[in-house]
């Protein structure tokens, strides 16, 4: 038997409401600091490639150019103010870090209001709400911040811009130049992942819904429309008119992908077609079939007993330059694209269960990518039901749920290997609309609740 003791110590107010606001900032900076424990920054090949581009400013686009372009204008600008010669990730990883965790505090900051009613009375739910702060923090988000990636600027940069909007300045230049350092942060974010441009339309709808509320939809779907097409215009300017960067043809990896598993599925010897003509290397159809590995689906695994048979990657490439005739790449999508025709089945087969894979790999918070996909999928109809209705509703969670959906559907069709950071906006976009709507019904059940007590006290 609990003692009563114990009932009045869960009831007794720890600290102040001045307090009380403070404290979740506290557990930002507790798991802030915890992010340094990695520094610079964990490394894969694709870092080690984009490293070299900053470095010698020779830019490619198999990865996004923009990431490595900020990567040299954060490094140049060090070693200008220190006068060395930097050519690490480590500016770039506090840079990164400083954007997402400031980000994150501004979306504490935009939710301020709902916690400090919620622990008003009964502040051991303030313990609660910190310890959840600081398991969120330490065990999903700091594993976002180490690493040296494309996918953790992105994160970074939308979360940041999704902080200021739920911050906005209510008026003056301060409203514009926040503004503005929206559409930069959205403009990198998606410059720096290829499939985040569908992720994009439902943010830049919250902008603009935020700027201008009253905005009728007739208005506001063109003018986020032709937002969205400027800045992939300004993406692609930035990235060959400026930068420079050679066309490399990354589609490649994904048609060569569904070419060799269509094979080995439907028992057909019949390589793509690669540049000039050629073979595809040294392989024969005994070896494809003797060989050739289903389980993985990044193609350089899938290879990686045939290249063990032939003593060399060399033997058997899995990528090839198209940029001398850019004719010999239509040429293989035309070919890809009749294949899938002709093996559509197959083709629709495989890659639901690529997808069906890569959600059930991976949890957030204890609960599965699956789980995931069924709630942006049911708040996105939800948000959709609202709108056609016409029905007075705050559309944020709505639009961020349909943002981390955007993000992850094309994967249905290219994804070229299981991997979690894949999925690190979805996982990011889909949790805070779900809390963002706990929090809406849960404010609107209190009000409920506190006009039947009224009531109630009135009558008697």
């Amino acid at each position: 038997m609990i003692p009563p003791v114990m009932f009045d110590l869960f009831k007794a107010k720890l600290v102040t409401a001045r307090q009380a606001r403070l404290w979740p900032y506290c557990a930002v900076l507790v798991c802030f600091a915890a992010v340094f424990l990695r520094f610079p920054g964990e490394w894969d090949s694709d870092t080690v490639n984009q490293n070299s581009q900053m470095v010698f400013g020779n830019y490619r686009d198999w990865h996004p150019p923009l990431f490595a372009a900020f990567w040299s204008l954060l490094n140049t600008g060090w070693n200008a103010v220190t006068g060395m010669d930097y050519t690490g990730s480590g500016v770039l990883y506090v840079a990164h870090a400083v954007m997402l965790w400031a980000g994150l505090a501004l979306l504490i900051r935009a939710g301020s209001s709902f916690f400090l009613k919620f622990v008003e009375k009964e502040q051991w739910k303030l313990l609660a709400v910190l310890a959840a702060l600081i398991f969120f923090g330490l065990f999903e988000m700091v594993p976002v911040t180490r690493f040296a990636f494309k996918d953790t600027a992105m994160m970074a940069s939308y979360i940041l811009a999704l902080g200021i909007m739920l911050n906005m300045p209510r008026g003056g230049f301060s409203r514009w130049a926040a503004g503005l350092g929206c559409l930069l942060l959205l403009f990198y974010g998606t410059g720096v992942r290829h499939n985040a441009i569908f992720a994009l339309l439902p943010l830049l709808a919250l902008f603009v819904n935020t700027l201008r509320p009253a905005m009728r939809l007739r208005l506001l779907v063109p003018l986020v429309f032709l937002i969205w097409a400027g800045m992939l215009a300004g993406i692609n300017l930035l990235t060959y008119d400026v930068l420079k960067a050679k066309k490399e043809y990354s589609l490649q990896e994904i048609i060569f992908t569904d070419y060799w598993r269509i094979n080995y599925a439907t028992d057909t010897y019949d390589p793509p077609p690669v540049p000039g003509g050629k073979p595809w290397g040294a392989l024969t159809e005994d070896v494809f079939f003797k060989f050739y590995n289903k389980k993985p689906i990044y193609i350089g695994s899938s290879f990686q007993f045939v290249h063990a048979y032939y003593g060399s990657e060399e033997a058997v490439p899995l990528r090839y330059d198209f940029s001398a005739n850019p004719e010999d790449f239509k040429l293989l999508q035309k070919a890809w694209l009749s294949k899938v025709k002709n093996n559509l089945g197959v083709y629709i087969s495989f890659h639901k269960e690529i997808f069906v894979t890569l959600l059930r790999e991976y949890s957030f918070m204890g609960l599965s990518g699956a789980v995931f996909f069924v709630f942006g999928i049911l708040i996105s109809i939800a948000g959709a039901v609202r709108l056609l209705k016409r029905a007075s509703v705050n559309p944020t969670p709505y639009l961020i749920a349909f943002s981390g959906l955007l993000y992850v559907l094309p994967y249905i069709v290219a994804v070229p290997a299981i991997q979690r950071r894949y999925l690190f906006w979805f996982f990011f976009a889909t949790f805070l609309s779900v809390v963002w709507l706990a929090i809406l019904f849960a404010s609107k059940y209190r009000v409920i609740r506190d006009r039947s007590d009224t009531a109630y006290s009135n009558n008697n």
